[in-house]
C-alpha cells in the first residue's frame, strides 16, 4: 500500500451539485458538538483508543487531499479533520474494530482502489447496493473513512445514484456485493459512532 503519496490524477467527471439532505435524525448534534462528546469521554477512558486522537489537519493538507482526490469535500468532513485529523494509532480501533482514518491513510485507502480501478480489475463488474447507492463495486468519488483491516471502508459517497444524497455514507466490502447506505451525511454517521462509543444520548428540546 502506499505511503500517503500522492497519485497523478485520472480524468473524473464532475459531481453534481449537493442534494438537499433528507429529514435528519432529531435531534441533532454538530461535527463540532460530537467531537467535543468524544473527547470529554476519552478524558475518563483514555484507554478507549490507545493513542488517542490527532490534532486538527491543515488547511495545506485540506488541499492536497481535495487535489489528489479530485473532488470538493463537504463542510463537514472538512471541519471534522480541521478537529481531529484520525486517531494517532493508523493500525488501532476507533470505532467498531476500525480504526478513523487521517489525511494520509484516506488518500492511501483511495489510492489502493484507484489502482484496481485503473487495471480494469473491476470493469463489468456491479455491487447490490442499497437505493441511492450506485451499482458500482468502486467509485472513485467514494472516500475512505474507515478501514479494518481487511480490505473494508465506510465512505462518504460524492457520487450517488438517483435518490441519494451527494455527501451520504455508505459500507463499501472488498469481496462483497453490498453496498449498504449508513447514513444521510458524514456529521450524522459520526454523531451516531459517537453515541455508540460513549452510550450518549443528546437531549431533546
Amino acid at each position: 500500500m502506499p505511503n500517503g503519496a500522492s497519485p497523478e490524477p485520472i480524468e473524473i467527471a464532475e459531481s453534481a451539485n449537493y442534494s438537499p439532505e433528507p429529514e435528519p435524525m432529531q435531534p441533532r448534534m454538530s461535527v463540532s458538538e460530537s467531537w467535543s462528546c468524544l473527547d470529554a469521554w476519552l478524558l475518563s477512558t483514555p484507554e478507549s483508543i490507545p493513542g488517542g486522537l490527532k490534532p486538527g489537519a491543515d488547511d495545506d493538507e485540506i488541499v492536497i487531499l481535495e487535489g489528489a482526490l479530485g473532488v470538493k469535500l463537504p463542510d463537514e468532513l472538512i471541519a471534522s479533520l480541521k478537529t481531529h485529523n484520525g486517531q494517532a494509532n493508523q493500525h488501532g480501533v476507533c470505532f467498531f474494530d476500525e480504526t478513523l482514518l487521517d489525511v494520509k491513510g484516506i488518500l492511501s485507502e483511495w489510492t489502493c482502489w484507484r489502482n484496481l480501478v485503473v487495471e480494469g480489475v473491476f470493469e463489468g463488474v456491479t455491487s447490490d447496493p442499497d437505493s441511492g447507492v450506485k451499482d458500482d463495486w468502486y467509485n472513485l468519488k467514494w472516500v475512505p473513512l474507515t478501514k479494518d483491516g481487511m480490505g473494508n471502508s465506510v465512505c462518504l459517497d460524492l457520487d450517488p445514484a438517483p435518490g441519494g444524497v451527494c455527501g451520504q455514507v455508505i459500507r463499501v466490502w472488498h469481496d462483497d456485493d453490498r453496498r449498504e447506505r449508513v447514513a444521510a451525511s458524514y456529521g450524522e454517521w459520526l454523531q451516531w459512532m459517537v453515541m455508540e462509543r460513549t452510550d450518549f444520548e443528546p437531549q431533546r428540546e
